[in-house]
């Protein structure tokens, strides 16, 4: 469980910290930080303390959110936000100074100076996240029953918000980021202005609607996961956005040059001429990848995508099992 803090809801908070800070994070990146604010607002006027927020920890990621906006915490290790994680029920302290283990805590020596706490956790059904609803406040107090009733209760639904978030951003089947979480991750690459700094791949599976006749769907699924797998496990070093943009079609935003990715997709194309997956034959399933650098005219996700896909189309007019690179001509071909 994790820990964060609220003044007074300000309407002048913009979202663009939130989003940067947490560009890395497909499961935040496309919650409003409003739904944030707004839950914390709700705690600390309820439970009338100055300061409340959410706070959710991965493996690699410690993040706090409060009305004040969000920010990552590098280096920054409270206790009481562990202890708030780990909470098996809640965690109630009316008086934080009178605990030698939270005197020097960064809640209460900086920012809310905090000297009462209270905190729920957040039962996710998604494991590898760990988060807390808490409030704070400058002024020691105890808590009624019924400010702990409240408390459980906006919990239960806050941890319910976020288990559909976690929901809608993955593909339910492969569990690589799905085709909307996809869009947003590449719009906010092209929002910042011209970039060239990066590159789509879209990757379909070749003739994957005769492998659904001939073995049925069950074997379809799993040829579908066992792709996301290996595309996962070749690209992981390069940290790049994965993601399912329907049926057979994956897409991958790979960063560097075009030489850097292709390094990666013809691995990836390689890989699939020995492709194992229950049901199937080796090398039965092969892949068709069409790929495109980012260029100052790339816009919004429709303009690098087009031109993705129409790499695309060339590399299953070969034949399949290719990998085209995008080039002008291939836009006057199909106007």
């Amino acid at each position: 469980m994790t820990v964060s803090n609220h003044r007074n809801p300000r309407s002048d908070v913009a979202p663009t910290p939130y989003f940067d800070a947490l560009s890395g994070y497909g499961i935040l990146q496309s919650v409003s930080p409003h739904h944030f604010v707004h839950m914390a607002a709700v705690a600390a006027s309820a439970l009338r303390m100055q300061d409340a927020g959410i706070a959710i920890e991965t493996p690699s990621l410690r993040w706090l959110g409060t009305t004040d906006g969000a920010r990552l915490w590098h280096g920054v290790d409270s206790k009481l936000i562990r202890d708030a994680i780990l909470a098996e029920d809640h965690l109630a302290i009316d008086d934080l100074t009178a605990l030698q283990l939270y005197r020097t805590d960064p809640l209460v020596l900086d920012g809310p100076k905090a000297q009462s706490a209270l905190g729920v956790p957040l039962q996710l059904d998604q494991g590898s996240v760990a988060a807390t609803l808490i409030a704070l406040d400058p002024k020691p107090r105890t808590f009624t029953d019924q400010e702990l009733i409240f408390a459980f209760n906006l919990a239960a639904a806050t941890a319910n918000a976020l288990d559909v978030l976690l929901i809608s951003e993955r593909d339910p089947l492969t569990q690589v980021l799905s085709r909307h979480a996809f869009i947003r991750r590449l719009a906010q690459k092209l929002k910042s202005g011209p970039r060239t700094d990066f590159c789509i791949a879209i990757l379909d599976l070749d003739y994957f609607k005769k492998i659904n006749d001939k073995y049925g769907h069950i074997v379809g699924d799993n040829a579908l996961v066992a792709t996301a797998n290996l595309i996962g496990e070749i690209i992981a070093p390069a940290q790049a956005a994965f993601g399912r943009l329907g049926g057979e079609e994956f897409a991958i935003i790979l960063e560097g040059t075009m030489g850097q990715a292709k390094s990666y997709l013809s691995r990836i194309q390689a890989e699939f001429h020995g492709f194992r997956c229950a049901g199937l034959r080796r090398g039965e399933v092969t892949v068709s990848i069409g790929a495109c650098q980012a260029m100052p005219w790339h816009a919004v996700p429709s303009d690098i995508l087009r031109n993705a896909d129409l790499a695309l189309y060339e590399a299953k007019e070969r034949g399949r099992d290719q990998l085209v690179i995008f080039k002008p001509h291939h836009l006057r071909e199909r106007d």
